[in-house]
């Protein structure tokens, strides 16, 4: 006897960065990628009208390394990465020669702060990569990286979406491109209306105009964080103000 229990809906964000070798590193030399075009905001307004049309709850913008030093020193690390590392005429795209940049235009920014090295960012090892070598950074570099790969059809894709969700309880994808133009075209024409068609998916003409992006995740009327949501410690009528931080070593001297 088949189940009434309703299908729990599935969330689907784009998943882009503003680079050329994101998830799909070589690409950008494919005629037709236009991920070389970043710089320009045409590629992100036609990607914004893409994402509406197929009613994608976000667009999801990797982050990138020099925003992760903790208090010290993090907007002048942005601004050392973003001002100091690339010459103005580093980009000098030759698909040719598999060479997007000049690499004697760019340098090596190597702060080491309290809290973080920016140059450790990129080497660190573990216990799954105890060693960067060619082979690992090919490996993690490949199309997916370290994330899951759905490969087929529409139908495919979306029983492996469906399965995902019943098996492990995730609400939805951050979905990246093999090319773009072309996967996220694939979403919205393929993709999308199969799931509509098994009611995972909504239709935001009918569902969610007018819902603010917390809406859309929670539903008509929550439209703000739960209260359940670690979050919710920081609302105005909860919110303690913390002791300001002091350096154990400072203190005992």
């Amino acid at each position: 006897m088949a189940s009434s229990e309703a299908k729990k809906s599935i969330l689907l964000n784009a998943f882009d960065m503003s680079t050329v070798g994101h998830l799909s590193p070589g690409q950008w030399m494919n005629p037709v990628d236009k991920s070389a075009t970043k710089r320009s905001l045409d590629y992100w307004i036609e990607l914004a009208k893409l994402l509406e049309r197929g009613g994608l709850n976000a667009l999801f913008l990797a982050d990138t390394y020099g925003g992760y030093d903790t208090y010290e020193g993090s907007l002048d690390n942005c601004i050392r990465l973003w001002e100091g590392s690339w010459a103005d005429d580093a980009i000098s795209p030759d698909p040719e020669n598999d060479s997007y940049a000049d690499p004697d235009k760019i340098r090596t920014i190597n702060h080491k702060g309290k809290y973080l090295s920016l140059l450790d960012a990129f080497t660190t090892t573990s216990e799954d990569v105890p060693r960067w070598t060619p082979r690992v950074v090919a490996e993690k570099a490949a199309v997916g990286g370290l994330a899951h790969v759905a490969v087929g059809s529409p139908q495919t894709v979306a029983d492996d979406m469906e399965r995902w969700v019943r098996d492990g309880d995730v609400d939805g994808f951050n979905i990246g491109y093999v090319t773009t133009p072309g996967t996220f075209e694939d979403v919205v024409e393929l993709l999308v209306p199969e799931l509509r068609r098994r009611g995972v998916y909504a239709d935001p003409t009918l569902e969610r105009v007018g819902l603010t992006a917390c809406e859309r995740v929670y539903g008509k009327g929550q439209s703000g964080l739960r209260n359940d949501h670690p979050g919710s410690r920081y609302k105005y009528d909860r919110y303690q103000e913390e002791a300001p931080y002091e350096d154990a070593e400072a203190a005992g001297e």
